[in-house]
């Protein structure tokens, strides 16, 4: 079975090759006296998930593999190799030096065996490539071809030594000497049948030819490359890999745009599109789908900067459709995995067993996490156990998601199922009348608008990058949330409304949905600055968005029809649970920023109290040593709102281990975090969740996903909306918003008009012109269903 195997992967069936050598592998393990071939499956399987870009799976293959390396019988230039597949796995985690240190020890195990080094140099090279050093990755790839030329292995690791040497020749600008090498490939190769790597041969003739502004030749050796990774019908569904698919199609655009033929490349980039589609349907693991990201948003911006084409419904409407496949699929597959275990009716034995096994990947990831902050080496038996225990639950979850796919194929089916609404879709059923939807795509060259009003043709508006955006917003957040840093804000509160609203603000209406991307989701809009206020010391002169337009938020458009027609599979017992766990009766003082590291928040008993008025039938408030994270685990599925002023901590690094603060049971001074990841398995039926606790909008940026903040994990926990602050909060000025919020929702108010009329009546009331401050009121954002409470 695993020779059989090697031929499908020969032949460029990835998929099929995989799928055999997980079956020999089920099939090994039940067998006693084969250890060696369990860990060569385990090494082939790895490589193949690597190939298919669902890195997750690849290193829990490896890892398994290693764990029976040292009691298996293979001979030390074996171990090298396969010690070689794991540092490249490595590698491509993002762990380069633990990479370099495994690939080293693995040079000392080669025993001069050709095959071997020649495998070490080829890893090394790649491992060079990924961190940028392309001229140590041609000195690794010219030993590789000087060590076969004098001691050759087979015509195959020949060929693919010379297809990597002409990469980096190409990447190192070196084109024509490329092409020198790729000839010799299809010379040595003619007649002989061996798809996979002429595919990647064609694909690099197609690049080096793009490279010296030959287009005509760049699309003919692109097109071959594709006819080879089994490309019929005109449908990439019968790529044999959607990666180099996605590649191929990618690089035809560019190819047409050379040859100024924007109709041919808009064709180009619909089927890279489509590709990537395919590629998230084939990746399980969150993590692995997590790198396409930057894919994704690259083909975005290449296809709404084309020039040339004429702006009919359907160009549009394609636009429309990569910007929403650029945001946020992650989380709309959670909205997708509700959706599809209700309709496929799952038994609940079967969906216990996926929680459980979620919870089992998620706990492991937050030791291990807690393990590399606290300095455990990489190298130790603690850590080795730890990733253990993490594979053993990826394990397990592809053993799931197997059975789902023979078992259950409807509910496989409708949970990958991506298909975001139209521009025309959201004219028609999301916005209202007297509103719009305005939504970012920010690429590396420039920012698109996207307005769709109500009625009337959509407006897409691009706007030069020849300014420091992520610069300017970060000076705007320092000045907005800083009332000792009036300048830096109205410098650029002024800036950025001039260039992200100006372009398009004679065309926007009252209220307004904001779909942000990247470091716009940083920005309260209503904070922006329309010109200069009338007295700069007047605070009620200035001319705040807020006095113009009603905002609220969405992760994307399509993610907003989900939270807009989500329904909750259970029906909530209650209407109000609130939290405050840092509520003590006997301190006064009600100045404390939310930021402050787990000190009182005097005012956030009266706030959750005040909340609570709004739903006087069925409440249960839990203060101070009573608002425990266990209890919070215990109940918040049970009601269909929830309230939690406390304490938050973003991690910009990863934002899967941000966490809002709980009380111990004992010691409200020893704190108890839920994290990002805790929340992800929780199944809740809220209405609206209220975070008024800093820094829970806050947290790793991911290129294509948005951030991973607090905030974002209620809406993967299935919360219809949500309001929450995107920096630190005032204790004593967050109780008085939130009161005036929950008084217009009381009288029934939408959510989003409810935070803009308590934001305004917070203004006037205030006797002070500090107190006016944007720092004071403008961090709450509205995102999600807009929907009145009932």
């Amino acid at each position: 079975m695993n020779h059989f195997a090697g031929f499908y992967a020969g032949s460029g069936d990835w998929k099929a090759s995989l799928q055999m050598r997980l079956n020999a592998l089920e099939i090994a393990e039940s067998t006693e006296g084969i250890q060696d071939l369990i860990v060569i499956l385990c090494n082939n399987i790895a490589i193949l998930y690597l190939g298919i870009k669902e890195n997750t799976f690849a290193r829990t293959y490896i890892e398994k593999g290693i764990a029976s390396l040292q009691s298996c019988g293979l001979p030390p230039h074996k171990r090298a190799i396969f010690l070689a597949n794991y540092s490249n796995i490595l590698s491509n985690d993002g762990e380069t030096e633990l990479a370099f240190e495994v690939i080293n020890k693995a040079e000392e195990l080669t025993s001069n065996n050709t095959y071997a080094i020649v495998s070490l140099l080829q890893i090394k090279a790649e491992m060079f490539r990924r961190i940028g050093d392309h001229e140590s990755s041609l000195r690794s790839e010219q030993k590789r071809l000087k060590c076969l030329l004098a001691d050759p292995i087979g015509p195959n690791d020949l060929a693919i030594a010379r297809l990597m040497l002409g990469k980096d020749l190409r990447t190192l600008g070196k084109a024509d000497k490329a092409l020198l090498q790729l000839d010799t490939i299809i010379d040595e190769f003619s007649g002989q049948q061996v798809e996979d790597i002429l595919s990647d041969v064609y694909f690099e003739k197609g690049m080096c030819n793009l490279q010296i502004s030959k287009p005509d030749k760049a699309i003919d050796f692109l097109q071959q490359s594709l006819i080879l990774n089994s490309y019929q019908n005109n449908s990439v569904k019968t790529l044999n890999r959607y990666a180099r698919g996605f590649n191929c199609f990618f690089y035809l655009a560019e190819a047409y745009r050379q040859k100024e033929a924007p109709l041919l490349a808009f064709d180009a980039y619909n089927k890279a599109d489509s590709c990537l589609i395919e590629q998230r349907k084939q990746i399980l693991v969150q993590s692995s789908k997590e790198k396409l990201g930057p894919d994704a948003l690259a083909l975005a911006e290449r296809l709404l900067s084309l020039k040339g084409m004429p702006h009919t419904i359907e160009y549009t409407e394609a636009c429309f459709r990569v910007i929403e496949h650029s945001k946020s699929l992650i989380l709309y597959e959670s909205f997708l995995s509700s959706k599809a275990t209700q309709i496929a009716e799952l038994s609940a034995e079967l969906r216990n067993h996926e929680q459980e096994v979620l919870r089992a990947i998620n706990s492991a990831q937050i030791d291990l996490s807690n393990a590399v902050e606290k300095g455990v080496p990489r190298t130790s038996a603690k850590y080795q156990r730890l990733r253990a225990r993490l594979n053993d639950a990826y394990l397990d979850f592809r053993r799931l998601t197997a059975e789902y796919k023979r078992n259950h194929p409807n509910y496989f089916r409708l949970k990958y199922d991506f298909s975001p609404v139209s521009d025309s879709y959201v004219q028609k059923k999301l916005i209202n009348d007297n509103q719009a939807l305005l939504e970012y795509l920010v690429g590396d060259s420039s920012i698109f608008i996207f307005l769709i009003p109500k009625e009337g043709a959509p407006i897409l508006k691009e706007v030069k990058k020849d300014f420091p955006l992520e610069d300017w917003v970060a000076k705007f957040r320092e000045g907005v949330s800083n009332t000792n840093k009036v300048e830096t804000y109205l410098k650029y509160a002024q800036l950025l409304y001039d260039n992200l609203i100006q372009p398009v603000a004679e065309q926007l209406p009252e209220r307004v949905i904001i779909v942000p991307d990247g470091v716009l989701g940083y920005l309260p809009f209503s904070a922006l600055l329309s010109g200069q206020p009338v007295s700069l010391g007047n605070l009620s002169t200035y001319p705040f968005l807020l006095k113009e337009h009603q905002f609220s938020y969405s992760y994307s458009a399509t993610l907003l029809k989900e939270m807009q027609d989500k329904e909750h599979r259970h029906e909530a017992e209650g209407q109000l649970l609130a939290f405050a766990p840092f509520f003590e009766e006997e301190t006064t003082t009600v100045n404390e920023q939310r930021s402050d590291v787990w000190k009182g928040l005097p005012a956030s008993g009266p706030e959750v109290q005040q909340a609570a008025s709004s739903f006087p039938d069925n409440h249960l408030i839990l203060l101070g040593k009573e608002a425990t994270k266990a209890a919070f685990l215990k109940s918040a599925a049970k009601y269909r709102f929830l309230h939690i002023a406390t304490h938050g901590q973003a991690d910009g690094r990863v934002g899967d281990y941000s966490f809002l603060v709980f009380a111990s049971p004992t010691d409200t001074s020893t704190a108890a975090r839920l994290f990002v990841r805790e929340l992800y398995n929780l199944e809740l039926n809220a209405d609206m969740v209220v975070l008024s606790a800093c820094q829970v909008g806050a947290g790793q940026l991911q290129r294509g996903e948005g951030i991973i903040s607090l905030a974002r994990a209620f809406a993967y926990a299935g919360a219809k909306s949500l309001v929450f602050p995107i920096w630190s909060v005032n204790d004593g000025k967050t109780a008085e918003l939130m009161g005036y919020f929950y008084e217009y929702l009381a009288e029934g108010a939408p959510k989003d008009e409810a935070l803009r009329s308590a934001q305004l009546k917070y203004l006037d009331q205030q006797p002070s012109n500090f107190a006016k401050h944007p720092a004071f009121w403008a961090a709450f954002s509205a995102v999600g269903d807009m929907a009145p409470i009932k």
